[in-house]
């Protein structure tokens, strides 16, 4: 919950301050009913429809920027973080940092699984990903279903790790707090 705030500010000079100490989402989104905190960097829609429903519908909060690689249909006109880099290192930072949410909640194998069996494992996902029963059980609990293929996975791993050695270390620089907070 830090982290993304401490990259915005480093990237772009924003002035987020950045409030330590909540456990966890749940408990800043606790403190935002109570007034305690203006908002939280980096939290999953998906959380907040599902814990806070109303949220959105009642426009309780809104999304000034988003911090994805890409906009998302239902915030349209919400710019993505990554139109704001104004160099293609900024943007090469920003694709190594932001790699996880491009593959949201990824399902793993062991290495040299047959490649019958990651086929097999592939379909089985997919398969499930448009399931009728499946889409209406997630939609009765306000999840939000976006299928990552494994191809997708696959290929942004191998774009994280091709990353040049530059992007890498300024990357890790600017994820550094180094102890101090901004």
């Amino acid at each position: 919950m830090e982290m993304l705030p401490h990259m915005l500010n480093r990237l772009f000079g924003t002035k987020i301050k950045i409030v330590s100490g909540y456990r966890g989402g749940n408990d800043v989104y606790m403190a935002m009913e109570r007034g305690e905190v203006h908002g939280r960097c980096g939290g999953l829609v998906t959380s907040i429809n599902t814990t806070r429903p109303d949220w959105f519908s009642q426009k309780k909060v809104t999304i000034p920027v988003l911090i994805a690689l890409k906009r998302k249909a239902e915030f349209a006109d919400t710019p993505a973080v990554i139109e704001f880099a104004k160099d293609e290192q900024t943007k090469k930072i920003l694709e190594l940092v932001l790699a996880p949410q491009g593959m949201d909640r990824p399902i793993l194998a062991p290495p040299n699984v047959p490649a019958n069996r990651l086929a097999a494992l592939r379909a089985a996902f997919t398969q499930t990903m448009n399931d009728p029963a499946f889409i209406a059980e997630a939609k009765k609990q306000n999840i939000e279903i976006d299928e990552v293929s494994g191809d997708d996975v696959a290929a942004i791993i191998a774009n994280s790790y091709a990353a040049p050695r530059e992007t890498v270390e300024a990357a890790k620089d600017i994820m550094n707090f180094g102890g101090s907070r901004d």
